[in-house]
Order: structure tokens, then C-alpha cells, then sequence
């Protein structure tokens, strides 16, 4: 919906997968945020935090992802500050991240049959992961 109302959003994944099984349900949901007009990154290195910025105010920080398992069962925060210093400081880190990365949205697409079925098989488990 954002994209589609002209905002830019872009996402910033590892490119050292904790583990391969999670990297590839991972994958199947970048292929799928790429078609939606998302820019896809693939971090040099290994990335766990998780940044949200909301029209240059609001931050959302931490390490929880937006499901069950962190909410409910794992130990994991995030941080909601509303400053806009603070934005602005992170939106400075993660265009640094970005600059540290590589654009997935045209070598992502380039998948043998193979793995796009195994990316969709893991995906169904994806609730569990």
C-alpha cells in the first residue's frame, strides 16, 4: 500500500543466513515484496535488528519480528521512540547499511525450478519458524 501511494520502502536482509531453511522462506517473501515495487537488499554480513521508520518521526527498534513466536514465546523487544533526531540518526544507519549491501530486485528473480519449490515447501512452515 505504501508503495503504491509513492512512498519509497526499501528492506534490508543477512546475506550470511543463520540458518539455510529460514534464509529460503526468506527469500520466497523478498521475490514476492520485489513484485509488489519493495526494494531488496542483501546486507554484506549478518543482521538480526529490526528498524522500522515512520515519516521521519517515529522509530520501532528491537530484535522482535511481527509474529507469534516472538511475541509469545521468544524473549524479544522493540522500542517505539518518537524523535525526530532519532529517526534521522537511524535513517543515517540504515542508508549506510544499504550502501553495504547488494540490490536483490533483478538477481533475486533468477532462481532454478528446484529451489523456487523447495523456497515453497519450507514456506508453509514458515508460522513455526
Amino acid at each position: 500500500v505504501a508503495v503504491k501511494s509513492g512512498v519509497e520502502v526499501n528492506v534490508v536482509i543477512p546475506s550470511i543466513p543463520d540458518k539455510w531453511f529460514v534464509y529460503a522462506v526468506t527469500l520466497s517473501y523478498a521475490r514476492e515484496l520485489i513484485s509488489s515495487g519493495i526494494n531488496v537488499y542483501a546486507y554484506k554480513g549478518f543482521v538480526h535488528s529490526k528498524v522500522v521508520i515512520m515519516d521521519d518521526v517515529a522509530t520501532s527498534i528491537g530484535s522482535a519480528n511481527l509474529d507469534r513466536r516472538s511475541f509469545y514465546l521468544n524473549f524479544e523487544i522493540n522500542a517505539i521512540v518518537y524523535d525526530k533526531e532519532f529517526s534521522n540518526d537511524n535513517i543515517k544507519l540504515v542508508k549506510e547499511d544499504i550502501n553495504d549491501s547488494e540490490c536483490l530486485n533483478n538477481t533475486i528473480k533468477k532462481k532454478n525450478i528446484l529451489g523456487l519449490w523447495l523456497e515453497r515447501i519450507l514456506r508453509l512452515l514458515a508460522p513455526l519458524m
